[in-house]
């Protein structure tokens, strides 16, 4: 997980971290929730915290969303939700490269200048994501999902041997 969140890249004059595709999906959520509970004009003030925020976190966000505006001008949250979640599933195998959470916004933000119209239309997130998976040449982002969680499946198997290892070093360091 360190050196996923120490990796950066950039394209555009612009570097992104999976952090920053982290918070920007984070940001997002949480205007879902704002709208919601607290109504539209609550989530209008919230939308020009993010919009408007200085923050570099919320950069490659507010390049996005700048760029998906360029196309339409109504833009759909739930879209936006959609393509950061895609950036996250990337498969695991793959994420010091490609598959890294800020090579996969990259992606897709090129996607959005080569072919603006797939992010105009109304479609179900799986048929968004097996369109960008087709169009980025990524593994099926449910076959990333399912190899992820076997991977820590693994990892807890062996998780109480490596404990009774780890406590033994920990007890000799304390003589």
């Amino acid at each position: 997980m360190t050196l996923l969140r120490q990796r950066k890249v950039s394209q555009y004059g612009l570097e992104a971290s999976a952090d920053d595709v982290f918070e920007a999906l984070a940001h997002l959520i949480q205007l879902q929730s704002v709208w919601t509970v607290q109504g539209e004009s609550a989530a209008n003030c919230f939308t020009d915290f993010i919009l408007n925020s200085p923050d570099k976190h919320l950069q490659p966000l507010q390049v996005f969303w700048s760029a998906m505006r360029e196309s339409s001008q109504h833009i759909h949250l739930k879209s936006l939700t959609e393509l950061f979640t895609w950036m996250l599933l990337g498969p695991w195998q793959k994420l010091m490269f490609d598959g890294h959470p800020a090579a996969r916004y990259f992606q897709v933000f090129e996607w959005r200048m080569k072919a603006p119209e797939i992010f105009l239309g109304e479609s179900s997130p799986e048929n968004l994501f097996k369109l960008l998976d087709d169009a980025t040449d990524s593994s099926f982002w449910i076959d990333n999902i399912t190899e992820a969680a076997a991977s820590a499946d693994r990892r807890i198997k062996i998780l109480p041997s490596r404990r009774k290892h780890i406590k033994g070093r920990l007890f000799r360091c304390a003589l």
